[in-house]
């Protein structure tokens, strides 16, 4: 059995980290896993290898029981890392995360770890001599999380290659850089400073009074696709999918062009075999570049998820890794390090990319040619200088990225100097652009520069700063035989324009709303600009979404205000059921009072109008601010005869709450109100923000065991109270939570439900004590001090009509740990729940 010592390290330091990490960020990625079976078999083997070794050694120096003991020791250690000591950083976009915000699981990761490390040393006879059995255990526990973080990927049909990337025309060029997070007021600053930036891009205008259509990469660069902005009529992945139909890479691919795509983030383009001539079905041979992408993502984010806290900083390396991403080329394009201006020291995307194109770049096709580049840019981390030249990473300051944009621009400038030496610059049309400008990275637009339009007006509308800095991205135009040089235009334009601009400079038809950047446009031209911040790559609507109106030079304050235009109303308008944001011009709400923007019961009482016919059993939820009363307190929620009491304690860090509304109470929504009526005045002033209605859907099966691990189904029975799920349990939060189970298809009978409960106790706290509801009907007090199977017998005559089971649990006594300090965590919680299952009744 020596070999599952070493085995053990294969599957937790290799296997189960790059399982999470691939499901994980399954809509960052090019590539099937399958694709990468040869990176990861080669790791297995030498870390194989490398465990094999340790014991051989342990034997050689007379510590035979030492390296068996130590790969245990480590497999453990990862095992616990990858599944359980899980702490969340947000989403990395490259700037620093807020690493001191979770010093608490740091110690705690340093407390598990001191902690076994005593236990072996004390212990490591009796371990030893089960050795096999702790091995298999760990082995199993690993493999156990395997099926539970697996996601649909349905929507991962096709990748893009890079092959023929840089096979361009003898006939016509059409070239569209977006060059992401680039503002316009920068660029204007550079090229006004650098004469030779001017001389490179002879030809061009830039376009400076410019607005995008969104803050952030997933929605602009559509909408510089397609023409069209993204407005919560439909679900946003709906939306695309009819968007890119009628985009400008589709229509140019229809007459003939040879389409290619290809960028740093493949989620902004929706995939089909009619867009471009390089999207493949996933799974087919890809090219080098896209897989060492992906295999850079796949080993850092390994590597930071096996990393203790207190090192993750150093792993992360400003955003920069300690592995780093050599983006490969593709076979036709192999180059040595001396060939290499931009990526010899530093093999970034960008990097990269314009190495390849100035070195492998060929005039060679007959048919014309369309190419859309989609680069980092100036996105965070700021890492080059002014010729592009790798200098590690800067603070999230203007002058960095003032340097940075002028190095983008420069390596763009050697692009253009390619082209030209191909004899395929002059009559090259070529559009860049940026998808938004910086936003929330430290980047105040310098509205101080020589030669701008005077300001006429004052600012009163004080729109924030980023909000602004997001929305004036870099737009230059040059067609083609353009001989005149640099200029500067202050037409008022907008990132949507491209695709008319496009077509208008090929001569072709087109339906596009956009208009035509080098045609008359009219000076009081209003932009809008909706902006939002960045909660995920999967969503259906974007809210809140706010619109803003730009009438005037697109840098100035006092040009941008709010449209008044509700794009949140839409949102609610076309989900499936009821939405409520709650606010005061809402004429569905009744008795309510707005106070600084918040919104409560004004008085004891007050109602939500639905005036919607709906069927069916429905899940409403409630997401309110946080309850800040020295005393405990309840608001009652109604449908008619339906209700059900939500309890609040002081410090309760809950932020929603849930309850199924039966099919006969729904039948009353279109007459009858929500109502919400408060216990007391404190709980009268705690603030609703958004109210769901929405269709109870199947979500479990009987018979079968439903698991509450990290990424398992658990997390789709959750409705309110507890906790993200971490390892093989989720926790409870605050005093109640609940859970909904549909089932598939018709069930009947009498029904026992069991669950694997483990309570959060402690010296001080030896027992939790809590009461289980179902349906409202059976109740059922339970008080256990260690980790226990409970179960509880249901009635057919509680469920058959309803083909559900809502579960509510009551917790007399939460603990916050950090109460009696027994660790970190500040969130008050009574119980884990690893599984539960639901048979037929044997009696």
């Amino acid at each position: 059995m020596q070999f599952v010592f070493p085995f053990l390290l294969v599957v937790t330091l290799i296997w189960a980290p790059v399982w999470h990490v691939y499901w994980s960020n399954l809509d960052n990625l090019h590539l099937p896993l399958s694709y990468f079976w040869q990176p990861i078999l080669l790791s297995s083997t030498l870390v194989y290898g490398a465990g094999i070794g340790a014991i051989a050694l342990s034997k050689m120096i007379g510590k035979a029981k030492a390296g068996p003991l130590l790969l245990l020791f480590i497999g453990l250690v990862a095992c616990l890392f990858v599944n359980f000591l899980v702490a969340d950083y947000g989403f990395l976009q490259g700037a620093e995360p807020a690493w001191a915000e979770n010093d608490f699981h740091g110690y705690l990761e340093l407390s598990v770890v001191l902690g076994l490390v005593l236990v072996f040393r004390i212990y490591h006879q009796e371990i030893y001599s089960n050795l096999n059995f702790f091995t298999w255990v760990v082995l199993l526990v690993s493999v156990a999380f395997f099926p539970t973080v697996i996601k649909d990927k349905s929507g991962k049909a096709y990748a893009l290659a890079d092959r023929g990337m840089f096979e361009l025309s003898v006939d016509r060029n059409v070239f569209l850089f977006i060059l992401d997070t680039v503002q316009a007021d920068v660029v204007n600053e550079v090229f006004a400073r650098n004469s030779q930036l001017r001389e490179q891009y002879e030809g061009f205008t830039l376009y400076r009074n410019v607005t995008s259509a969104f803050p952030k990469t997933y929605a602009s660069v559509p909408s510089i696709l397609t023409g069209q902005v993204f407005d919560n009529s439909d679900p946003l992945h709906e939306f695309m999918a009819t968007a890119f139909e009628q985009s400008l890479p589709r229509l140019l691919n229809d007459a003939g062009f040879d389409v290619r795509l290809w960028g740093f983030a493949p989620q902004v383009f929706t995939l089909d075999v009619l867009l471009a001539d390089n999207v493949i079905v996933t799974g087919e041979a890809s090219d080098l570049s896209a897989g060492s992408q992906d295999l850079s993502l796949l080993i850092n984010l390994s590597l930071l998820r096996l990393s203790p806290h207190f090192l993750r900083p150093s792993v992360y390396n400003h955003g920069d890794f300690v592995w780093r991403h050599e983006a490969k080329v593709s076979e036709n394009c192999q180059l040595e390090n001396a060939a290499r201006q931009f990526s010899s020291t530093r093999r970034s995307f960008d990097a990269n990319f314009f190495d390849e194109f100035i070195q492998c770049s060929s005039v060679n096709r007959e048919e014309s040619v369309f190419r859309v580049f989609h680069l980092y840019g100036s996105h965070a981390p700021l890492k080059f200088g002014k010729k592009y030249e790798f200098i590690d990473t800067q603070p999230l300051k203007r002058e960095a990225f003032v340097d940075q944009t002028e190095g983008v621009l420069f390596a763009l400038g050697q692009v253009l100097e390619r082209l030209d030496a191909l004899g395929a610059l002059s009559e090259a049309t070529i559009v860049v652009t940026s998808d938004h400008g910086a936003g929330e990275f430290s980047t105040p637009i310098n509205v101080d520069q020589v030669g701008l339009p005077l300001r006429s007006k004052k600012n009163l509308n004080r729109v924030p700063d980023k909000i602004i800095e997001g929305g004036v991205p870099l737009f230059m135009v040059k067609p083609s035989n353009e001989t005149q040089l640099f200029t500067v235009s202050d037409k008022p334009v907008e990132l949507p324009d491209v695709p008319a601009t496009v077509m208008g400079l090929l001569g072709m038809n087109h339906q596009f709303a956009g208009q035509s950047v080098i045609q008359e446009i009219d000076d009081t031209r209003v932009r809008f600009h909706k902006h939002y911040d960045f909660s995920g790559w999967d969503m259906d609507f974007i809210v809140p979404l706010k619109e803003y109106q730009v009438d005037g030079f697109s840098w100035y304050p006092e040009s941008w205000r709010e449209s008044g235009r509700d794009f949140n109303q839409k949102a609610i308008s076309n989900f499936a059921g009821l939405l409520v944001l709650f606010s005061e011009n809402d004429q569905r709400l009744k008795g309510w009072r707005s106070r600084r923007g918040l919104i409560s019961i004004d008085g004891k009482s007050a109602e939500v109008h639905a005036n919607q016919l709906m069927t069916g059993p429905q899940l409403l939820e409630v997401t309110h601010g946080v309850y800040r009363a020295k005393d405990a307190s309840t608001i009652s929620a109604s449908l008619g005869a339906v209700q059900r009491r939500w309890q609040f304690y002081p410090g309760d860090a809950q932020r929603t709450k849930a309850m199924v509304l039966p099919a006969s109470a729904v039948a009353e929504m279109e007459s009858q109100p929500l109502r919400f009526s408060a216990e007391t005045a404190a709980a009268a002033n705690l603030s609703f923000i958004e109210l769901s209605v929405a269709a109870v859907e199947p979500n479990c099966e009987t018979s079968s065991i439903l698991h509450f691990a990290e990424g398992a189904v658990g997390d789709k029975l959750t409705t309110y109270g507890w906790q993200p799920a971490k390892g093989l349990k989720t926790r409870s939060l605050d005093h109640s939570s609940g859970i909904l189970c549909a089932f598939y298809g018709k069930v009947t009978g009498d029904l026992v439900v069991t669950f694997d409960i483990v309570p959060t106790v402690f010296p001080s706290h030896l027992t939790q004590r809590f009461q289980l509801t179902i349906n409202d009907e059976v109740q059922k007090v339970f008080t256990i001090s260690t980790a226990a199977e409970i179960s509880v017998s249901v009635p057919e005559s509680s469920y058959l009509d309803k083909q559900y089971l809502e579960f509510v649990f009551r917790y007399e006594t939460p603990i916050r740990p950090s109460d009696i300090k027994s660790s970190w965590s500040g969130q008050k919680s009574a119980i884990s729940i690893i599984s539960m299952r639901i048979d037929p009744s044997s009696g």
